[in-house]
């Protein structure tokens, strides 16, 4: 009984420290404006949009983006590719090529910003028991980027 007791509390132990350190599922980004599902890709981690706060072009947005018209969905105008310009923001992949570097850290990823129209260099650490993903993007080295917190919506 004794023994039995012991495997049951060491499983739990073993599923909540795996579980804890899951990356996959849906986070709010950090102004709450966007949520990306992170996913498994082949052997790494991705990330696409799949839901802003605001989807379309707003009277706002017209005054700064020449090129958008208002009520249609946000497409990515920053791109330096014009063949991407026209592509949806809702469903893009933004974080590719993330991989396990440590117990909660991920690294060697690409991230991109569509209000920019630049990709960096990307790692990613959880935190907060899991809740909270600590997301830096930069170009070069990692201590020259910008930091944002992304918090779990579901996983």
């Amino acid at each position: 009984m004794k023994k039995a007791l012991n495997v049951i509390l060491i499983s739990f132990a073993v599923s909540q420290f795996s579980y804890a350190a899951d990356i996959r599922g849906i986070w709010f980004t950090e102004n709450n404006d966007a949520k990306v599902k992170v996913y498994t890709c082949g052997k790494k981690i991705c990330g696409d949009i799949i839901w802003l706060k605001e989807p379309s072009w707003t009277e706002k947005d017209l005054k700064t983006e020449k090129d958008a018209v208002l009520g249609q969905a946000k497409t990515d105008l920053k791109n330096d590719d014009k063949s991407l310009r026209t592509r949806p923001i809702v469903g893009m992949t933004l974080l590719t090529g993330l991989k396990l570097a440590d117990e909660n850290e991920w690294q060697g990823g690409k991230i991109y910003d569509a209000e920019s129209g630049n990709t960096y260099s990307c790692q990613a650490k959880l935190a907060n028991n899991g809740n909270t993903l600590k997301m830096k993007g930069y170009i070069g080295f990692s201590w020259l980027g910008r930091s944002t917190n992304w918090t779990r919506v579901d996983r």
